[in-house]
């Protein structure tokens, strides 16, 4: 399994508990840059890390590794909404543009191929 793979498992299921960054990085003691790369995929995650952050999302560790899902457009919606917290007339006009993205290009893309993923 590809890192950004691993790390995009870990930021999908940070957000579906709705755990914002923040909080998980106090909780199992690394930085928000370090998480942030992590869900990047930009650079390796011990298997220490990988374990408080499951110990902590109440998961376990195999669910970071399942092989990735076409999203909804409903999930990156959610998505785009939790990562960016815009404002309410932001958030209007923001979901009005990707709900017609999604009625025109459909949502049959793949997570790490996701317009919000980022470049590696």
């Amino acid at each position: 399994m590809s890192l950004s793979a691993l790390g995009s498992n870990l930021r999908l299921k940070r957000i579906e508990l709705d755990v914002a960054q923040a909080a998980l990085c106090g909780a199992v003691g690394i930085t928000q840059s370090r998480l942030s790369k992590i869900e990047r995929g930009s650079v390796k995650v011990t298997a220490e890390e990988l374990g408080n952050i499951a110990r902590f999302l109440g998961v376990p560790i195999a669910e970071f590794f399942r092989r990735p899902r076409a999203l909804t457009p409903r999930e990156r919606l959610a998505l785009y909404i939790f990562e960016y917290e815009l404002g309410p007339l932001e958030r209007q006009s923001q979901a009005t543009s990707i709900i017609s993205a999604f009625e025109i290009y459909g949502s049959g893309l793949l997570v790490e191929d996701s317009p919000f993923a980022e470049a590696e």
